[in-house]
């Protein structure tokens, strides 16, 4: 008697133990993924500081296309986190978008991290649209359609006030 209740006891302590132990480890790589981005929140004039690095790759035409990617990249970064209003940005990402272009799901990406709900729908409705007239199509290769599919998807999460009547009869 005694010795299987005292097993049965041992037996629950442990798995109360891992559980906890998983917990913590969850709780743990969490606050990792935001601690990465802690700078991010502790930037002073986010607005300005956005603008400024944004305004650095549209003038300056020597600089590598990784580079441009990158700066980019940290830019759409900042006007998720801060909900800023860059509105040029979207134009600009807008004419690399296309399925042929190199890092074309990373140029996505961006240009769904940018998305949020103070941007106005009409700024992001022609990034919208391109990304339905270049990746969603009866010719576009199935994984190509099914990257549009997810990326229209993602801006309509983030907005839902962009996508248009027309827009749906598209993609029907």
């Amino acid at each position: 008697g005694t010795d299987s209740t005292k097993k049965k006891k041992q037996a629950k302590l442990k798995r109360v133990v891992a559980k906890a132990k998983k917990q913590a480890k969850k709780e743990e790589e969490e606050a990792k993924g935001s601690a990465n981005f802690a700078a991010l929140h502790l930037l002073h004039d986010p607005q300005g500081f956005a603008e400024k690095l944004f305004s650095r790759t549209q003038g300056n035409t020597h600089h590598k296309f990784e580079t441009k990617v990158m700066i980019i990249a940290v830019v759409s970064r900042i006007i998720g986190t801060h909900q800023l209003q860059v509105l040029n940005f979207y134009p600009y990402i807008q004419k690399y978008l296309q399925p042929h272009q190199r890092d074309s799901t990373k140029l996505l990406a961006i240009a769904v991290q940018a998305v949020h709900e103070m941007v106005p729908p009409d700024a992001i409705e022609p990034l919208l649209r391109q990304v339905v007239n270049q990746f969603v199509h009866d010719k576009a290769r199935p994984e190509v359609v099914a990257v549009g599919i997810q990326t229209v998807r993602e801006i309509c999460t983030r907005n839902p006030l962009v996508i248009t009547q027309e827009l749906l009869q598209d993609l029907t």
